[in-house]
């Protein structure tokens, strides 16, 4: 159905843009309702910090954030840099009390309120960093931005076709309605707890990663870097490969620090099935979860940019298709060797890319899924590619695994720690999803009082 908008010359913004998209009928609304209800705009209460700087001129490590790095609102991952290793692009610098928003890509909402623990980052020049005026917080704007209202104005608000991005001046001059504004307080209360919560998902997970690597030597294990070998033909013949890349000294190393304990074949632990490709004609704009590899990682499922299926085809597929609460997903395509544990029910399909891995070994489900996500079988996979990350694992592969079983004590105190973790996670996530929920009833009962 055609959508179309009437408006006069004079109303046009000062940049004077004449794109059909950028007065689409759903951004202009928004903006009439906040216009009625506003009482400050966003540039009265923080302005944009430009700061530039070159990692490698960072004489102190330092962390460097990319834009995934800051999907779904809070900040996680990110490398440490310093002079001697690091990214050669100019990047952006950000401090405790900013608030970053990405201006690409509006839909994975890439963006953050960066925590009093946070200290001083890099971030890619793709980021807009507010900082604010003043000496009050400006933590509120993060549930602002991620609400429906204001992502219909972002994503009515990008150009390009290869990149869409929009302007500074679209954030800069968004009203703010009174209501939000009055209770702004409220907001940053809920936006510094939920940091708070997640701030201590992440360590509680590093602190399950050292312990795994801890206990399996591999934290001090120092890996050869010589880039020759010497191995009988007959190896060669058994593995069906000819390549040095595999036989090189460093996975020999880090199996034979692995084979110190127990170990099994990640067949003899699991079962597997595979997902389903239903093609991307079948995506709706709401539906039934249809998760790729892409809404995977090894803290959960589920992304800002989850596709959807009709309910008529999910209930075709869910009982072949359809992940159990119970079992491990695990890519094979893509980003091979992501893994999360399912200790909750979920509704939707996981597409080809996925295994569903459940156990009939007893291992606990927490600890294997921390394993398959550690360098101990990061390398295997990478040996598997012929020394880089591939972009398929066939599955006869995957179950030929090397997985080191430690004693039942310490499976047990690596999973505590990942269970409290997404605990933490959740927790916070939750906070947020509230706060969001808050802000849409706040401009839809502006909007009504003004009526």
């Amino acid at each position: 159905m055609a959508v179309w908008s009437i408006v006069k010359f004079s109303e046009l913004t000062t940049d004077q843009k004449l794109g059909a998209d950028y007065y689409h009928i759903d951004k202009l609304n928004v903006f009439k309702r906040l216009n009625e209800t506003g009482k400050y705009t966003i540039n009265k209460i923080a302005k944009e910090k430009k700061y530039i700087a070159f990692p490698r001129d960072w004489k102190e490590k330092i962390k460097v954030y990319d834009l995934t790095d800051a999907i779904g609102g809070f900040l996680k991952g990110g490398e440490f840099s310093d002079s001697e290793n690091c990214p050669q692009s100019a990047k952006k610098i950000a401090n405790n009390g900013d608030f970053i928003i990405s201006r690409l890509r509006s839909y994975l909402k890439e963006m953050a309120y960066i925590g009093e623990n946070t200290g001083t980052i890099l971030l890619s020049t793709e980021f807009i960093v507010l900082t604010k005026k003043g000496n009050e917080s400006i933590a509120w704007l993060l549930p602002f931005f991620i609400s429906e209202p204001i992502q219909k104005i972002l994503k009515w608000s990008q150009e390009g076709s290869e990149h869409p991005r929009f302007s500074e001046n679209i954030i800069f001059n968004l009203p703010i309605p009174r209501t939000i504004y009055n209770n702004r307080k409220l907001f940053i209360d809920i936006v510094e707890n939920a940091n708070k919560k997640f701030e201590s998902s992440l360590s509680l997970l590093s602190t399950a990663e050292s312990l795994l690597l801890s206990e399996l030597g591999l934290d001090k294990l120092e890996l050869p870097k010589t880039k020759w070998n010497i191995r009988n033909y007959s190896e060669t013949e058994e593995v069906e490969r000819m390549d040095g890349e595999y036989f090189l000294p460093k996975y020999y190393a880090l199996l034979e620090q692995i084979k110190k304990f127990r170990t099994l074949k990640l067949g003899e632990i699991v079962s597997y099935k595979k997902g389903i490709e239903v093609g991307s004609n079948e995506y709706i704009e709401k539906g039934i979860p249809f998760y790729r590899v892409s809404d995977l990682s090894k803290e959960e499922i589920g992304g800002t940019d989850t596709k959807y299926i009709s309910e008529e085809l999910y209930e075709k597929l869910k009982n072949n298709y359809e992940p159990q609460q119970g079992e491990i997903l695990f890519t094979k395509d893509a980003t091979p060797g992501i893994a999360f544990y399912l200790s909750e029910k979920i509704k939707g399909i996981v597409s080809s890319g996925i295994l569903r891995l459940k156990l009939k070994e007893n291992v606990e489900p927490n600890y294997l899924s921390i394993l398959l996500n550690s360098i101990a079988i990061e390398m295997q996979i990478k040996r598997e590619g012929g020394g880089s990350i591939i972009n398929h694992l066939r599955p006869k592969s995957a179950m030929n695994l090397i997985i080191p079983i430690l004693d039942k004590k310490i499976q047990q105190e690596i999973s505590d720690k990942v269970r409290e973790s997404h605990s933490a996670r959740k927790e916070a996530k939750k906070l947020l999803e509230e706060a969001k929920h808050k802000v849409e009833e706040m401009i839809l009962e502006d909007d009504e009082k003004t009526v």
